[in-house]
């Protein structure tokens, strides 16, 4: 679904410096980027180098925007290939990629597209995940009615105009957000059971299943009636799940692959951290950096000491999104 472009988000700000005679020459290019938010007024994709920028509206230095782009106003999720520096991006009715991310800008046209949801109803916006192990991207759909699924793709790194190989389809409202621990092999899914409460669905044995599955495990949210949060991000390494509130809080969950039942009884979270903004769009913890990323459509929340904060964080770097831009999705780039 192509939308028109919208006002660029920023301008690239080009620093001088003066020689002996008085004249200027313009800096450098910026080094390659490496935190990719999604904006989707503008139909844009805005990166920057810095991984840990200052308070104050985010500095960005690329934008992918135009008509070449295909991107339309539902980013509704990203996902890296970090190591050959190519972004999935998920939108409305397909999934676009686009390859050399770091130092992609302007009306560029994605390298491929990995598939295009067929029919007028439906959408990928229940998020999509990346294995780069096994080479599989999952992509969630939402489609009227309480069984949703999420299609599975081999061969990520090349499909082009794919089918999916697999589908995995299960009883639940509306799909937010997945994930995958590839370590484990476990696929979780955070949406609204059939009475609007939030659930994280945990699936055993991710990588083969196939066709109408039961979930191993449920972990019950009974005190959030209503559409949750986007949102959902598995640590593991850690065995470890962050899962973002209607309250503007993440529950942290250790041991994720055993955890089931109801958080208020026999599944409470293992530490809660509270956060300054409410209705987050997506969440993403750079573990090597132990820094999580809270996304809401006015900025990011960027919290240090990921695996430990709880409560209150004492320090929470505010970034705010330029004048006109809604912040969707985020990756970042190690």
């Amino acid at each position: 679904m192509l939308r028109a472009l919208a006002v660029p988000l920023v301008a690239l700000l080009v620093a001088s410096c003066g020689g002996g005679s008085g004249s200027v020459s313009p800096a450098p290019p910026a080094s390659g980027s490496r935190i990719f938010v999604g904006d989707t007024t503008n139909a844009a994709i805005a990166s920057s180098s810095n991984l840990n920028p200052s308070p104050g509206v985010l500095a960005v230095e690329r934008t992918i925007a135009g008509a070449n782009t295909q991107l339309d106003t539902n980013l509704f999720d990203f996902a890296l290939d970090a190591t050959n520096d190519r972004l999935y991006v998920a939108d409305l009715r397909s999934v676009l990629v686009f390859n050399n991310a770091s130092t992609l800008s302007g009306n560029a046209t994605p390298s491929r597209t990995v598939t295009t949801l067929p029919g007028p109803f439906g959408g990928f916006s229940g998020g999509i995940f990346l294995d780069t192990t096994r080479n599989m991207l999952y992509a969630a759909t939402n489609f009227i009615g309480t069984t949703q699924n999420v299609q599975v793709f081999d061969n990520a790194s090349t499909a082009s105009g794919a089918t999916a190989t697999r589908t995995i389809t299960f009883t639940i409202r509306s799909i937010s957000d997945i994930v995958v621990d590839t370590t484990r092999n476990i696929l979780y899914v955070y949406g609204t059971d059939a009475a609007g409460f939030a659930e994280v669905l945990s699936f055993d044995n991710a990588s083969t299943l196939t066709g109408a599955v039961v979930p191993n495990r449920t972990i019950n949210f009974p005190d959030s009636g209503g559409t949750g949060p986007i949102g959902l991000f598995v640590d593991a390494a850690s065995d470890r799940l962050y899962v973002p509130r209607n309250d503007g809080t993440i529950a942290v969950f250790n041991t994720a692959s055993t955890v089931t039942g109801n958080v208020t009884v026999n599944a409470l979270p293992s530490r809660t951290i509270n956060l300054p903004q409410p209705g987050y769009t997506a969440l993403l913890v750079d573990v090597s950096a132990n820094r999580l990323y809270a996304v809401d459509p006015a900025g990011i929340s960027i919290i240090a000491n990921a695996s430990t904060v709880s409560g209150t964080p004492t320090t929470i770097t505010r970034v705010l999104a330029s004048n006109g831009a809604t912040f969707q999705a985020i990756a970042v780039k190690p």
